[in-house]
């Protein structure tokens, strides 16, 4: 995990031992530079604390915790400092993001729910994120037809359904478009 020179961190176990905590914070008086125009030694404006789920370390389920700085850049305004070590907004680590995305590979979002005891709702969010970035580097200027799959319309128990929409010869799922029942 890749921490700042401005940061530094501590590790503390809470909850009778089963819980790892892993504290990071910048030191009184850093400057960053500003997210979005990349201006160097921006004041910090404000914090706001925020947790990441990261991967356990041996059986402790680990969090990272950080006060993390919002910047007042002169040039652009307020805005918050970007962690290295996850996505803006995820909610875990990027290591733990990775490990999910490997997971949903070969498993149902079930069973990794079951084996990281993670609702599987915050699984599909982290999964449907880096298929649609996926998907946003495909290109797709050369497709002039596409294959539908249609036994799909014979597992319909719903109101709505998705079809996978490939390109004929191809093995690679471009798209699942939401549809009603035939």
């Amino acid at each position: 995990m890749a921490i700042a020179e401005d940061l530094f961190g501590a590790a503390l176990f809470l909850d009778g031992g089963k819980k790892l905590q892993i504290w990071i914070d910048f030191h009184i008086g850093s400057r960053f530079a500003c997210p979005q125009c990349k201006k160097p030694d921006c004041e910090v404006h404000d914090i706001a604390l925020r947790t990441w789920h990261h991967l356990d370390f041996f059986e402790y389920k680990t969090h990272l915790h950080c006060r993390v700085p919002r910047v007042s850049c002169p040039d652009c305004g307020i805005h918050q400092v970007l962690v290295p070590w996850a996505r803006a907004r995820s909610g875990f680590s990027l290591l733990m993001e990775g490990l999910i995305a490997f997971f949903a590979q070969t498993m149902q979002m079930t069973q990794i729910s079951e084996k990281l005891k993670i609702p599987d709702k915050r699984i599909w969010r982290v999964v449907a994120y880096h298929v649609n970035e996926a998907l946003n580097r495909v290109d797709l200027s050369a497709v002039k037809f596409v294959g539908i799959e249609e036994t799909a319309r014979k597992k319909v128990t719903n109101t709505s359904l998705q079809l996978p929409i490939c390109y004929p010869g191809k093995s690679s799922v471009y798209a699942k478009v939401k549809t009603r029942p035939f």
